[in-house]
C-alpha cells in the first residue's frame, strides 16, 4: 500500500503540483473558521470543486470524514 501511495504522490507532480507527501491524516487541523475565512475572504468562492459549497458536507462532516483515513497526499 505504501508503495501505491507514493506512486500517486509521484503522479501528482507529474501532474503539475510544486509538491506532494504523504502525511499522516491526523495531523490535519479541521478548523470551522475556515468555512468563514473561505466565505467571505475569497473571491474565488464556489468556482472550484474543491470549495466548500461544492463538496457536499459541512466542516463536522468534513472532520468525522478525515478521521477515517490514517494517510493524506
Amino acid at each position: 500500500m505504501a508503495k501505491f501511495l507514493e506512486k500517486l504522490a509521484d503522479e501528482a507532480k507529474e501532474l503539475g503540483a510544486t509538491d506532494a507527501k504523504l502525511i499522516e491524516a491526523r495531523s490535519i487541523v479541521v478548523d470551522s473558521r475556515s468555512f468563514l475565512k473561505c466565505r467571505f475572504g475569497c473571491g474565488r468562492w464556489g468556482k472550484y470543486w474543491t470549495c466548500q459549497p461544492n463538496i457536499g458536507m459541512s466542516v463536522a462532516q468534513f472532520q468525522e470524514t478525515l478521521e477515517k483515513y490514517r494517510t493524506a497526499l
